[in-house]
């Protein structure tokens, strides 16, 4: 769990002054905050580096040293948040376009259930361009500013939240009535972050939504999406490792040294350059 002291520190990174109170203001304030300060980013994964969903590494990534972290991260810290708080909190199976990919017997997402007052809800700031303040479990469509998401039942216990279509993110299936504990996801984050297979190893990601455009990098192209932009979206090329070095820091408060650099630019790179091909440009 996280003390006191690194609740302090979190809080000061997401730049939250509300009250400790376990109420439904806080947690839409927490969320909404999360979002807006830490990225969705899955580099740690192309650097070949371990990932933890213990407290402390978890605080020491994404607080000390101001980084982001993929969804097992996000949402692994943010339960530790709540959790401090004292919210009824639980990790939940999860699995991103599954309508697309079909199923899959191991988790690949791993959003959250919380109760307050009375009613659930749909946590999730492990999704870089999802919704800012988590979603009633009810069918129905939200709300959130210009952005506009729908939950649906899919029968079998199975739920599917399908944010704005204005996103990368098609859709994400997931479990509400099976709570889980942090450790069951030891081995699905691992996995998602070694396997060959997964998306992650092929496509470097960083995302971080805002109130009117959700900005997107992948490899060397940063999308951004939104209605004040040509057609919806722009699309802009990084061509050098400087470009590529501001862009991360500009868009998404990342600051990464120079051996990082050495290992992520040429790799991007690459990634942009095979989409390019795939694409027929």
């Amino acid at each position: 769990m996280l003390t006191p002291a690194q609740l302090d520190g979190y809080l000061d990174r997401i730049g939250f002054h509300g009250t400790a109170a376990a109420d439904l203001e806080t947690l839409n304030a927490l969320h909404r905050a999360h979002l807006g300060a830490i990225p969705y980013e899955n580099l740690d994964v192309h650097l070949r580096r371990k990932l933890s969903l213990d407290a402390d590494d978890l605080y020491a990534k994404m607080v000390v040293d101001r980084r982001g972290g993929y969804c097992f991260e996000q949402n692994a810290l943010f339960w530790y948040v709540l959790r401090a708080f004292g919210f009824t909190v639980a990790p939940i199976d999860g699995q991103a376009s599954r309508e697309l990919a079909g199923h899959s017997p191991v988790p690949t997402h791993m959003p959250l259930i919380a109760t307050v007052e009375g009613r659930r809800y749909l946590v999730d700031v492990g999704v870089g361009d999802g919704f800012h303040e988590p979603l009633p479990l009810e069918v129905g469509e939200y709300a959130d500013g210009i952005w506009t998401h729908r939950m649906t039942v899919l029968g079998d216990g199975i739920w599917r939240c399908v944010p704005d279509p204005n996103g990368a993110l098609i859709s994400f299936d997931f479990w509400p009535e099976e709570p889980r504990t942090i450790d069951d996801y030891r081995a699905p984050c691992h996995l998602r972050a070694t396997d060959p297979g997964s998306p992650h190893l092929r496509v470097m990601a960083v995302q971080m939504p805002a109130e009117r455009v959700k900005t997107t990098l992948r490899g060397a192209q940063l999308t951004f999406a939104g209605p004040d932009e040509p057609d919806g979206k722009r699309r802009v090329v990084l061509e050098t490792r400087e470009d590529f070095a501001a862009a991360l820091d500009v868009h998404f408060g990342l600051r990464l040294a120079v051996d990082e650099l050495d290992v992520l630019w040429p790799a991007a790179r690459a990634q942009y350059l095979a989409w390019l091909k795939e694409n027929g440009g």
